[in-house]
C-alpha cells in the first residue's frame, strides 16, 4: 500500500519573497507490520534535498500529530545560508506547525510575533 497524502502545504525558502518552492505532504496514518501506527512526511525543495521520515504513535491521531511536529522541526531548522529559512508568504512568518518546547525559543527568536508570553 502506498502512503496517500491527506494534507499539503506550500512554503518558500530563502531570505526574501519569492523564495525557492518547498512542499510538505503529510500522509494518512496507517498500521505497520507490528500493529503500531505510522504517518509519513515528505518535504521537497529544500537545498539539503528531499526528506521522507515516519512518525510513530500509539494510534492514528498521535502518529499524525507527531508527523506535524516532525515536519515543523525539519522546516524551522532547515536554514543553510545566513538568514535563509523556510517561510509561508513573507520571511519570518509563522509556518503554522506545532513546535516542541526546545524549538520554541528558536521560533520566537525568528519571529517575535509568535512569542507566547
Amino acid at each position: 500500500m502506498t502512503d496517500r497524502p491527506i494534507a499539503k502545504r506550500d512554503f518558500q525558502f530563502g531570505t526574501e519573497a519569492p523564495g525557492q518552492s518547498v512542499k510538505l505532504e503529510i500522509c494518512q496514518a496507517r498500521r505497520d507490520a507490528v500493529g503500531d501506527w505510522t504517518a509519513l512526511i515528505r518535504i521537497t525543495g529544500l537545498p539539503s534535498g528531499p526528506i521522507e521520515q515516519t512518525a510513530h504513535g500509539v494510534d492514528s491521531v498521535q502518529a499524525t500529530q507527531l508527523a506535524l511536529v516532525l515536519a515543523g522541526t525539519y522546516l524551522y531548522t532547515s536554514g543553510k545560508a545566513p538568514g535563509a529559512h523556510v517561510f509561508r508568504q513573507v520571511p519570518n512568518d509563522d509556518l503554522g506547525l506545532p513546535v516542541t518546547e526546545p524549538l520554541r525559543e528558536l521560533v520566537e527568536r525568528r519571529d517575535p510575533a509568535n512569542s507566547q508570553s
